[in-house]
């Protein structure tokens, strides 16, 4: 029986985390012991195990006391026929308890066991044929994969020493490995060491020792670097005095009960939640009954109103946002941000969109790194989410389902507002949805506030289509000026904000002089506060704070954060302990001790960046080793390569989308190693991670275009051929064809196959593509105009530039690139402006 202290702490503490599914479950060996099984013998704890191999094996059974489990493991391997089917007969169960099937019909977060058994299996069997809905758990084995998008209503049981039901994948007994076992177990342990550091956990069963639990268990840290170290609880029939210390030393309560005891009474305690009512609590403020969908949403946009509730109760100094913090809610919900220009021009298009005809609306917010641009987007998010509920800002990892997104919405009423950072990625998702709402009736009306890097937007927005030009709106963001650097510095100045280089200033000279340092940084907002904080320039300050990362581990850490940081994403810590080969404890160990305040930990689900994307560029600029980047590099894709297949590409999955951005010749060329001089670097990376992606049509595309732009047109040609073998993608063919004729041109025009096959593979495209796609028409133009231009007796060339130039302005006259292959057509070839 449970005493009082128990169901006090059951009541109080473990209930409200279960209410909101937060609480992760670990099951340990032996919970299950005695339970009925198929050879009529219940399933046998680690004592009784050793009795039943020395019966089978024909061994004295007085022998078995005294006998150790990995000898008599050993022995049973070597002398039991069919010893898959001794160990499958003993751990398969026929029936399972009441309190056991209460187990999978509560909503825990993860369910981690270091049981073999089939109990799962068959509770969840059980409760779907009891005609009420309950978690849609699904199972998985040591050596699976994590699903790309895992979903609140469909939690993982993960078999940490593996399970009966693959038996031929290989099992964990008390520490002894049996079958053959997978490397790619580190993924799961490295899940499940996280869950416990982070906490939030209860753990059940008292044979953890020897496990992963347990090792997770003896290193959690005290020191809170995760952020938001949450409880945890662990239940057992006793606990020894040295026990309960080291328990409550890791931050974990102990509770004196069985497992029977303790699940009935926590089952007693908690009435039934179907997926609907518990997706309802998660997210009260989304209409429909598309489960799946909302559960989706749930997972990857955050709820506006609510996180600015929650972060107007936090605390702490407000002048870190002004030193180069990140954009956080609790920044925005105390007004801390100076109101600029871009906050009341994304809240002006907004309340215009609103009075339009229009059923969507997008507002792409540009300008250069550090610009304020993120700020802008939330500060106004949170102006509008004061008369609007249904405002979200976009924090998933993976990419936006298209299928998802449209079943969330489509019910809806009155305005729906997405906010994402980063966008370009979602330019083609964003675009579907449009096209989704305006072809179909809904009451919904779509806006998206999208944050990107001008460059990026521009070289990205052909994802868009030409129906869809009418509803893009975009705010650039420029350099301050006289009125938004006031703001800047009264805003400084009433939060007791003092800039070290305007002491002294009168307040119209210290705006002066912020303006200057904002046109000397171009638009970087946050290098010109950064540099106006201190008497040392942005540089010297930027390389003191590196040079204060006083351990090779911790810097090795940093770097691999800053590369992925610099490219705009996140990094889980399961990646970063898998790419350094260190345990989640010693990570939490660096993070803590190393890199405090050098880093931001956004708890266990999403990961770490570096303090900002600017920080993160300007040290792998100027302060990190070049050959050290190469090495991290490298090391990072050796890690992300196991971890997504072909088939996942199409679901965007986090680690595809760092491997995809951290490898794309653009990021490489222009941010990691820029000069033709450190293009051996490149070189080396590619050739090394060949045989990582070979399969993936995306690497071939982005290495061809490396080679291009190096010079070496053979080879990108070879590669953009290898690419389209392994995926038809646009890209591939338009690369290649661009390619072939830019080969054509390079040879004197001596090769006219290269010219048939280039011309056609891009007139194909326009065929294909044109009429809502500008590129196939400014990749074929521009190689007919230099061909032109070179060899004005080419008839053939200029009558196909004149096609080309003829069709494409009938859809694209707003392109700034096609309309200047079109002045320049028009240089050679006047008669045109009377046509």
């Amino acid at each position: 029986m449970l005493n009082h202290e128990a169901k006090r702490i059951i009541d109080a503490e473990i209930i409200p985390k279960m209410e909101t599914g937060n609480l992760t479950l670990f099951l340990g060996a032996e919970t299950f012991a005695g339970t009925p099984s198929l050879n009529g013998k219940g399933v046998p704890s680690t004592d009784e195990l050793i009795k039943r191999i020395f019966e089978s094996a024909g061994y004295p059974p007085e022998e078995a006391l005294l006998t150790d489990f990995p000898t008599a493991f050993g022995a049973g391997q070597d002398d039991i026929d069919d010893f898959d089917n001794f160990l499958t007969s003993n751990y398969s169960v026929s029936s399972v308890h009441t309190w056991q099937t209460d187990i999978f019909k509560l909503w825990w977060k993860t369910i981690f066991t270091t049981n073999i058994d089939n109990i799962a299996n068959e509770a969840l069997a059980q409760n779907k044929r009891s005609g009420l809905s309950y978690p849609d758990y699904k199972i998985y084995n040591y050596s699976d994969s994590e699903p790309v998008h895992a979903l609140p209503t469909a939690p993982p049981i993960v078999y940490l020493h593996g399970t009966v039901t693959d038996i031929s994948a290989g099992v964990v007994i008390d520490g002894i490995s049996y079958g053959i076992t997978s490397s790619k177990q580190s993924e799961w342990l490295t899940k499940c060491a996280l869950n416990i550091e982070y906490g939030n956990c209860l753990f059940i069963g008292s044979k953890f020792k020897g496990s992963a639990i347990d090792s997770a268990i003896r290193s959690k840290n005290a020191a809170d670097s995760f952020n938001s170290r949450e409880p945890s609880w662990v239940v057992g029939e006793s606990f020894t005095q040295i026990e309960k210390s080291h328990y409550l030393r890791k931050g974990i309560t102990p509770l004196v009960a069985n497992a029977g005891d303790f699940f009935s009474y926590l089952k007693s305690q908690i009435s039934h939640v179907s997926p609907e009512k518990f997706l309802k609590r998660k997210a009260p403020y989304l209409a429909g009954n598309a489960n799946r969908s909302i559960g989706w949403f749930s997972e990857n946009f955050e709820h506006i109103p609510t996180k600015l509730a929650l972060a107007s109760e936090e605390s702490g100094p407000y002048s870190r946002f002004y030193m180069g913090d990140l954009p956080e809610w609790f920044y925005v919900s105390h007004h801390v941000p100076a109101v600029l220009p871009a906050h009341r021009a994304i809240v002006s298009e907004v309340n215009a969109f609103l009075n339009s005809d229009s059923k969507c609306r997008l507002i792409a917010v540009t300008g250069p790194l550090g610009s304020g641009k993120t700020t802008a987007c939330m500060m106004a998010a949170a102006e509008i989410s004061v008369n609007h509920l249904n405002v979200h800002h976009f924090n998933g990892l993976n990419g936006i389902e298209i299928e998802h997104l449209w079943n969330t919405i489509k019910d809806t009423r009155g305005l729906f507002c997405l906010v994402i950072d980063a966008a370009y990625e979602h330019f083609y998702a964003i675009n579907a949805v449009f096209e989704r709402i305006m072809d179909r009736a809904t009451s919904c009306r779509l806006c998206v506030i999208i944050e990107e890097r001008t460059r990026q937007y521009e070289r990205n927005k052909h994802h868009f289509m030409s129906s869809q030009l009418d509803n893009i709106r975009q705010i650039k963001v420029e350099n301050l000026n006289l009125a938004s650097a006031t703001k800047l510095y009264d805003k400084s100045f009433e939060l007791g904000i003092r800039f070290e280089k305007l002491t002294g200033k009168t307040r119209k000279n210290s705006i002066k002089e912020i303006i200057d340092f904002d046109k000397g940084y171009k638009g970087d907002l946050l290098a010109t506060l950064y540099d106006l904080s201190s008497r040392k320039s942005y540089r010297e300050k930027l390389a003191e704070e590196y040079r204060e990362i006083d351990t090779q581990e911790a810097r090795d850490v940093y770097q691999t954060v800053a590369l992925v940081t610099a490219a705009r994403l996140p990094l889980p810590l399961n990646f970063i302990a898998e790419t350094h080969n260190i345990s989640v404890s010693n990570l939490d160990r660096i993070i803590s001790d190393g890199l405090r305040d050098k880093i931001h930990t956004h708890g266990v689900a999403r990961g770490v960046s570096a303090r900002h994307h600017s920080i993160a560029e300007y040290h792998l600029a100027y302060n990190i080793p070049q050959e050290d980047i190469k090495t991290r590099l490298i090391n990072l894709m050796i890690c992300l390569a196991p971890k997504f297949t072909i088939e996942d590409i199409k679901h965007h999955p986090l680690s595809y989308k760092i491997y995809r951005s951290t490898l794309s010749f653009h990021y490489l060329t222009e941010t990691l190693f820029r000069g033709r001089k450190n293009y051996s670097y490149i070189h080396e990376i590619y050739s090394k991670c060949q045989n990582l992606f070979a399969s993936d049509g995306v690497f071939w595309l982005q290495y061809g275009r490396f080679l291009e732009k190096d010079g070496d047109i053979e080879g990108a040609i070879h590669c953009f051929r290898k690419g389209l073998g392994l995926y038809d993608s646009f890209q591939v063919r338009h690369a290649l064809g661009q390619t072939l004729l830019k080969k054509y041109i390079k040879t004197d025009y001596s090769e006219r196959e290269l010219y048939e096959e280039g011309t056609a593979i891009l007139l194909r495209e326009i065929e294909m593509r044109g009429h809502h796609d500008v590129y196939p028409f400014t990749s074929l133009g521009q190689c007919l105009i230099q061909i032109v231009e070179s060899n004005p007796s080419d008839e053939d060339s200029l009558n196909m530039l004149k096609t080309v130039v003829n069709r494409g302005i009938k859809h694209h006259q707003a392109d700034s690139v096609f309309m200047d292959i079109l002045k320049r057509y028009l240089k050679f070839n006047p008669d045109m402006t009377n046509n």
